[in-house]
């Protein structure tokens, strides 16, 4: 055995992974390496620390794993993974290469550091999910985490906007401005080129310091010559032209014509992301392509956040609330498009969009609550089929035979709700119901008449109230299967039992435990596995990730024990 190869060894294997080179070093010393064949007993129920027990092969040593599957009460412990530490039974599901590591030696090596031992005791404490978050957020692809700028053109990232004609009065110029919400418009000049561009710097340095007459024409108050950038440029190109002008606007031109305008605060939100800033361009979008421009920023924005040590829940709050504003936006715009609505009505967003979860580009299942009024039905079908289209703009469109509001399955009147979700609710145990209907449960209201949906929640509670604690996961459930759906429906289930109005998962959970103390490791498992919806992308788990599913298990098998209790 290579003293050199099994520190290496050790870098990969949490929570050894978490340790200084020196006492690595240490406790590779004091390690030997041991072979076992297929279907040999390893454990046997003493564990390390009673060796005096009946055992396997490796009683009284931890065992990392360095080559095979070493099955244990229902878990498959692969290459990177330790187990042994506590009382257990381990088979070699396969033939296996193992480091033995005595109990001593590994305690010396672990030291004082509690969140290690949490790790090898199977608790899932919030150190250790510091950790699990962290080595996440390293297995995220640095290409993912943004678009460079070199490879956006100008032409995309523009604010669109028709130019101003010359002679413009200063008064026209600042109710163009308001109505299409630009802080940038460009002046033509003679021959139809840009002569000069009017700014809110503009308005408040030249025409409110000044003092001049809103009849004035804007020729009077605009900054000239302006800069002009190709449409077809990239990004990086138009930032290194403000650079080289120290300006912070520059005109986008598409051929002869100017498009819009470029400025430098468009491509710090393009690069860096802001919620205030792109729920507030969300506000003020005129049209959907506007809309669409935030969307593309979500992605980015919700990588740079995870970076930078946001939690899935937080995320949720802030790109989930973006989500929610580009559909309550685009309602807006339907409504100018059909005209006002015939009656009362509440776009609800379905499933994950309302629950708030990752990743970023969600397609955004969508449902229209409605009251009874002659042509409701036939207004809110064309609202559903101009959302449609809206969110399909905005690369947020739910797929084929997804919930929309543009089928008859997915709007109606209260008392045709009422009826679905009393079918919907009694379908069987959430946890096993990943269908749409059990996603359907999940509804969050985004714009019009909230109390319409709210009356909805609480007809589904009471339902569920008398219906009682649905089944709970055993044991295969939880192993099999996606772990992450499996319990966000569990935890759907034993909410609405309770009486619990939140909608996002962690906030049920978090919940749950002020109700029913099924302890606080449940919403910590919750919180690292919807973080990893947020990172996005398919991933080979590497061994802290899989540590960290198991200890995720854990946690849900404890939370089921103390619903069962």
């Amino acid at each position: 055995m290579i003293l050199e190869d099994v520190v290496e060894f050790f870098r990969e294997t949490p929570p050894l992974s978490h340790l200084e080179p020196e006492r690595l070093t240490r406790l590779a010393r004091r390690a030997s390496l041991e072979f076992y064949a297929k279907g040999t007993k390893v454990l046997g129920l003493g564990g390390a620390t009673d060796s005096g027990s009946p055992g396997g092969a490796a009683e009284g040593y931890v065992l990392a794993v360095r080559k095979g599957r070493i099955c244990s009460e229902g878990e498959e412990y692969l290459a990177g993974s330790m187990l042994g530490w506590t009382a257990a039974e381990a088979v070699a599901a396969e033939d296996a290469v193992c480091c033995l590591l005595p109990p001593e030696a590994l305690s010396e090596a672990l030291g004082g550091r509690r969140e290690l031992f949490d790790m090898l005791e199977a608790r899932l404490s919030e150190p250790v999910l510091e950790m699990g978050l962290a080595g996440l957020v390293r297995r995220i692809p640095d290409w993912l985490d943004r678009r460079p700028l070199a490879t956006v053109t100008a032409g995309e990232a523009a604010r669109p906007g028709d130019p101003l004609p010359p002679g413009t009065s200063i008064r026209q110029t600042a109710r163009i401005m308001t109505e299409t919400c630009r802080d940038a418009v460009v002046v033509l000049g003679g021959g139809g080129r840009p002569s000069g561009m009017v700014t809110d710097r503009d308005f408040r340095e030249r025409v409110a310091l000044a003092g001049l007459p809103p009849d004035a024409p804007v020729e009077s108050v605009m900054s000239s010559p302006v800069v002009s950038v190709d449409a077809g440029a990239s990004c990086f190109e138009a930032l290194m032209a403000m650079t080289r002008h120290h300006i912070r606007h520059v005109v986008i031109m598409a051929g002869s014509r100017a498009m819009g305008v470029l400025s430098a605060q468009d491509l710090l939100l393009r690069q860096m992301g802001s919620p205030p800033a792109l729920a507030s361009m969300a506000a003020r979008a005129s049209s959907v392509r506007e809309l669409a421009g935030v969307a593309a920023l979500l992605e980015g924005l919700a990588l740079s956040l995870l970076r930078e040590g946001a939690r899935a829940s937080e995320l949720g709050r802030m790109v989930g609330g973006l989500r929610e504003a580009l559909a309550a936006r685009a309602c807006l715009l339907g409504e100018e498009r059909l005209g006002p609505p015939p009656a009362p009505y509440a776009l609800m967003l379905l499933g994950r969009a309302a629950r708030r979860e990752g990743p970023a580009m969600t397609p955004l299942w969508n449902a229209v609550i409605h009251e009874e009024a002659a042509g409701a039905d036939a207004w809110c079908e064309g609202l559903g089929r101009f959302l449609e289209d809206a969110l399909g703009a905005m690369s947020l469109a739910p797929g084929p035979g997804a919930p929309t509001g543009a089928s008859p399955s997915w709007r109606g009147t209260p008392e045709q709700w009422r009826e679905r979700m009393a079918l919907w609710a009694r379908i069987g145990p959430a946890h096993a119901a990943h269908s749409t209907e059990a996603e359907g449960l999940d509804f969050r209201p985004v714009h019009g008449q909230f109390r319409l949906a709210e009356g909805l929640r609480a007809k589904l509670l009471e339902i569920a109230g008398v219906a009682g604690v649905p089944d709970l996961p055993d044991q295969a459930e939880l192993v099999g299967g996606s772990l992450t759906a499996l319990l966000v429906g569990t935890v759907r289930s034993w909410s609405m039992a309770r009486g619990i109005t939140r909608i996002a998962t962690v906030e049920r959970a978090r919940a749950l435990d002020r109700v029913r103390a099924v302890g606080p490791e449940l919403s910590r498992a919750l919180e690292y596995l919807t973080a990893g919806q947020w990172a996005g992308g398919a991933r080979k788990p590497d061994p802290l990730a899989l540590a960290m599913e198991r200890l995720c298990r854990e946690a849900a098998r404890r939370a089921r024990d103390e619903m069962v209790a």
